[in-house]
């Protein structure tokens, strides 16, 4: 890795408490690689087992509340008003994130999950370097465009975890940006010399033994697009078959009437009693072992798979659906023939139980497993990949800080406008803050008075001055008609020089405090019940940020 020791501030989308998603797991396997060499502290946004976990090995841990941005998944028509009524609902969040960044001033800021919007943003707008990891592939919609141009903007590098999380941006502005980086593992964490002995006590403790040819299904959440109604359908046809199939189920059941309902297949089936349902494992050394043959039948465009990664680690066979980066994990590991199409359930049938005709080929092919998966993804790889892109995050951070805000910045993103206890008001992009010469400047722009939040003067004066906006100082672009439905006649508007002070905007700068008070949601509100339906199971444990203030609930450790 580089010789320069850098400052760098992680940023966890969600922190639950019940179990880690494959997501939190990357962010604090690359906190862990990367503390040896550099000054890491991970913020999370509510406590839970990846701040616990992160704390057990050292690492600096900060808890500050923010929401997450679901629509960025999922982009629809709505896009550019659902973000900026977010950053309208959610200006405490903010004004914490502003107050952790403006007090920490990290060389480099990385934030996993294309959800994971606000700390980029205000990262960004602060001229702190932005590495935004891409952990899953976005949905390809009429409007994936609008993610992909605030990712782009929000950002300095964009990391993938395989080639089918970059897929959306090849061919956009930001594909210049994008970086490949594999997920790895820690060899030391999995005890493998306790691996024999861990398949012995999980089946007896089952009621199991050898001569029984166990099955496996894992996943973090369990809801429907995992595929476990699929792996069901699978396991039901072939046990009929072979009596000696074992089934073992592991993972958090998210949606209980999904797990009810499939659970009722089996019953209905007469085999529940060949089916084990382990709950989430933290140590996965604890369930692999006791499998045989794993299966994962994703109906989601995957980012990566790290069950898949997990599953090849630990020398099993590996049967998956052809779903986003499970495609590549099975490819570069030589596993191309027991990928099946995605949704085809006859295909994972045939795929699985011809492997049950091959006596000993299973447990032979899950050995050339574990070399191959090494080869492709081992812990040499990562740290070469790494450390490439910090001597390259290194070499160009003298140009990467405050710095002049280009044309098109205000067409890309919603403004950070921010005022101390004066009634002036700032535009804060690239690092430094713009003075609004006046009201009809600000108003010219398409701004409006709710976008303004407060900020203490200690910390709004660490954030140099950029110029005066108005006085032909730096010339920006109008925003754009479309924001607030009319063009927004600048030009013509502006007034040269001082003209009527800034005193003009007192009495509507003291009105801004009461107005955001009556826009906000109320303690405990969610942002909205689209943004809720969207979150579904990929956010179990994440908190929503409403009703928070300031300084006082920073939280750090370490």
């Amino acid at each position: 890795m580089t010789a320069i020791r850098l400052n760098i501030m992680l940023f966890s989308h969600i922190c639950s408490d019940t179990h880690i998603t494959g997501a939190e797991k990357l962010l604090l396997f690359c906190a862990t690689e990367l503390r040896g060499s550099h000054n890491c502290t991970l913020v999370v946004p509510n406590e839970g087992l990846l701040a616990a976990e992160a704390r057990a090995r050292g690492i600096s841990t900060i808890v500050v509340p923010y929401p997450n941005f679901y629509e960025v998944y999922s982009p629809g028509p709505y896009f550019r008003q659902e973000l900026e009524g977010f950053i309208r609902n959610n200006g405490d969040a903010v004004q914490s994130l502003l107050t952790l960044l403006l007090e920490q001033r990290p060389d480099m800021v990385i934030v996993n999950t294309c959800v994971n919007l606000m700390p980029a943003w205000v990262s960004r707008s602060l001229g702190i370097p932005v590495g935004w990891m891409m952990t899953e592939q976005i949905q390809s919609t009429s409007y994936t465009s609008s993610s992909t141009e605030i990712i782009s903007a929000y950002s300095d590098w964009i990391i993938g975890i395989s080639h089918a999380a970059l897929q959306p941006f090849r061919g956009t502005p930001g594909e210049g940006k994008i970086r490949i980086m594999y997920p790895s593992w820690n060899e030391a964490e999995l005890e493998r010399e306790m691996w024999p002995v861990y398949r012995s006590e999980k089946r007896a403790l089952i009621g199991w033994n050898d001569a029984h040819r166990v099955i496996g299904y894992v996943s973090s959440d369990i809801y429907p697009n995992k595929g476990l109604e699929h792996f069901i359908q699978m396991a039901i046809e072939l046990g009929v078959t072979y009596p000696n199939l074992r089934f073992m189920v592991a993972g958090k059941l998210t949606d209980v009437g999904y797990y009810a309902k499939c659970l009722e297949q089996i019953r209905l089936s007469g085999l529940l009693g060949r089916f084990y349902f382990h709950p989430f494992e933290m140590q996965i050394q604890q369930i692999y072992p006791a499998m045989d043959i794993l299966v994962i039948p994703s109906l989601i465009e995957e980012g990566f798979g790290m069950t898949a990664l997990e599953g090849l680690i630990f020398g099993k066979m590996v049967v998956t659906y052809s779903s986003g980066g499970l495609g590549e994990i099975m490819t570069l590991t030589g596993n191309r023939s027991y990928l099946v199409e995605k949704g085809d359930v006859r295909g994972l049938i045939d795929t699985v139980g011809s492997l049950l005709t091959k006596g000993d080929f299973v447990q032979s092919w899950g050995v050339r497993n574990s070399i191959a998966v090494e080869k492709a993804f081992g812990i040499d790889s990562y740290r070469g990949r790494l450390g490439d892109w910090l001597q390259e995050v290194a070499l160009t951070l003298p140009v990467l800080g405050p710095r002049p805000l280009p044309q098109e910045a205000l067409l890309q993103k919603p403004p950070l406008l921010l005022k101390g206890a004066a009634p002036a008001v700032y535009l804060v992009e690239n690092g430094c803050r713009y003075l609004f010469s006046e009201e009809s400047v600000f108003l010219g722009r398409g701004f409006r008075f709710h976008e303004v939040l407060a900020l203490d003067d200690g910390y709004l004066g660490r954030i140099p001055m950029g110029g005066v906006l108005g006085t032909g100082q730096p010339a920006l672009p109008a925003q754009s008609s479309r924001r607030h439905g009319r063009r927004a006649k600048a030009g013509s508007r502006r007034r040269r020089g001082r003209g009527r002070t800034l005193k003009a905007w007192k009495g509507k700068s003291q009105k801004l405090s009461a107005r955001k008070k009556r826009s906000a949601p109320a303690k405990g509100k969610r942002l909205s019940s689209k943004a809720v339906r969207r979150k579904g199971s990929r956010a179990a444990g994440s908190r929503r940020n409403t009703g928070y203030s300031g300084r006082r609930k920073i939280k750090k450790s370490g």
